[in-house]
């Protein structure tokens, strides 16, 4: 063959893979999604990396709607991977994508082989739902502005939270003079509470005020503990309303006419 053949071949390949090239710069650059989704994959690449970790894949999943995410470690790095790495891997995809993460995160850990053409050795594979992460990570950043808020307005400390499928349980600590009611305290503050963690519902909230330990003793009052309901509703031990609402916060939902269960049904604790 004739060396102007040769660079008439030549050509072509360059040719052809240049406009490879730009028809994927234009596919990247007129889908958002797609690039979410390298940016991403790039920063998990470059956090992951400490960790062993030599190759990184993200895409969206075929099977289920949501992403796939595999791994690659190091040889030496591939022992048994640690169930923390999944939610800490599912709650980083949810607050760079948010909403486009999907429902569900497929995890593929693999180990890289060491010898010829071996493909990389299978770990362990996981699937994790990301509702459940959402709603934690809504929690967190609750309880940040909240507690933020208390602080520098009230001097009421937000001691501590915790969510369940019965509802959600709040713990408060004011001053050793809050300057009023423990009860009429948790009143007054309930509508912020339901409004701040009312983005994931929950059908009853604990509301526990109590004085901080570091309070002098002659300051400090009974803890109290009030139940609500969705709406702001005070409910009695056996789950009745009492008569008694809180104010309701802004874009609330209002009350319904009866509540949604039998009266004197006991409430689950």
């Amino acid at each position: 063959m004739s060396s102007r053949a040769w660079i008439a071949i030549l050509g072509l390949g360059i040719g052809g893979l240049v406009i490879l090239g730009i028809l994927t710069k234009v596919a990247v650059e007129s889908s958002p999604e797609l690039q979410a989704l390298i940016r991403v994959k790039a920063a998990l690449a470059e956090e992951l990396s400490a960790d062993g970790v030599e190759e990184v894949s993200l895409r969206r999943s075929r099977e289920r709607r949501g992403l796939a995410l595999s791994l690659v470690f190091a040889r030496e790095q591939a022992g048994a991977v640690p169930e923390e790495l999944d939610q800490r891997l599912a709650e980083q995809i949810v607050k760079e994508l948010q909403e486009d993460a999907g429902g569900v995160l497929e995890l593929d850990y693999t180990s890289a082989s060491g010898l010829g053409c071996e493909g990389p050795s299978p770990v362990r594979k996981a699937l994790v739902p990301l509702a459940p992460v959402r709603v934690r990570l809504a929690d967190r950043e609750a309880h940040r502005r909240l507690s933020e808020r208390f602080l520098a307005g009230r001097k009421v400390r937000f001691a501590s939270y915790s969510r369940s499928d019965r509802g959600l349980e709040v713990s408060l600590e004011a001053p050793g003079d809050p300057g009023g009611d423990l009860k009429e305290l948790a009143f007054e503050l309930e509508p912020e509470l339901r409004s701040a963690f009312g983005s994931n519902p929950y059908p009853l909230l604990w509301v526990r005020v109590g004085t901080a330990p570091a309070a002098p003793p002659a300051t400090q009052a009974e803890a109290c503990e009030v139940l609500f309901d969705r709406f702001g509703q005070e409910l009695d031990e056996r789950g009745r309303p009492t008569g008694r609402r809180a104010g309701r916060a802004s874009g609330a939902p209002s009350a319904p006419a009866a509540p949604g269960r039998e009266p004197g049904q006991a409430l689950p604790r």
